[in-house]
């Protein structure tokens, strides 16, 4: 699972839609996407 912090902060939201709200946290959370870190570096798009 890609979203997978967005997945327990947020357990409502469908995974459908967990792209959508990552990229707003991104937007909106200062700090967010810095402290994110993925679980195998190849597959992170930054």
């Amino acid at each position: 699972m890609f979203y997978h912090r967005e997945h327990h902060l947020f357990p409502k939201v469908p995974v459908s839609r967990l792209p959508e709200l990552a990229g707003r946290l991104d937007a909106q959370v200062p700090g967010y996407a810095a402290s994110r870190l993925p679980v195998v570096s190849w597959l992170d798009r930054r």
